[in-house]
């Protein structure tokens, strides 16, 4: 299980980058939007890992109760699968139909390893029927919210002498 929330880490730490700004030519600014959709896949898939792990009788139906509890949860399940479908095929957890909108800019140049290279940033909105996220918060929200479900599921195993405390 931790192994899918570190990935997940790692694809969040790649957007704090964007935002921020990265050594990197304008031809491979799609590259900052393909790896938001993948912390969205490698975030929601969490659960998948959680459900197969499983060692504290935790329900696949109770890991979907929490996220259907969670807005950046249900955002996140809704990109994933639209990205990894090409469109939503089963009904929005969200029901907004979010879709990701990309702002990149050339930031100017920066010192990166002894050399002068050019900097760009992005930040990225998601877009869902009338409201607008800032995908680095909502982001930032999956993962605190993951990480309190974890601990509690790591809390309940401690409870049942499954792991040592």
């Amino acid at each position: 299980m931790l192994q899918q929330f570190e990935r997940a880490q790692r694809y969040l730490q790649r957007i704090r980058d964007f935002y921020q700004g990265v050594p990197s030519d304008w031809s491979r600014r799609h590259e900052h939007q393909d790896d938001v959709y993948s912390f969205f896949l490698h975030c929601y898939h969490i659960r998948d890992w959680i459900v197969a792990l499983n060692k504290v009788g935790v329900k696949q139906q109770d890991v979907d109760n929490y996220i259907n509890n969670h807005e950046c949860l249900r955002l996140c399940a809704d990109l994933c699968n639209a990205s990894k479908h090409c469109r939503l095929t089963r009904r929005s957890r969200s029901d907004m139909d979010p879709q990701l909108s990309i702002s990149t800019h050339e930031g100017g140049t920066s010192v990166f390893q002894g050399r002068e290279v050019e900097m760009l940033k992005s930040a990225f909105t998601i877009v869902a029927g009338e409201r607008f996220f800032d995908v680095l918060d909502i982001a930032e929200d999956c993962m605190h919210t993951w990480d309190r479900y974890l601990q509690d599921l790591r809390q309940r195993a401690v409870e049942r002498g499954l792991l040592a405390r």
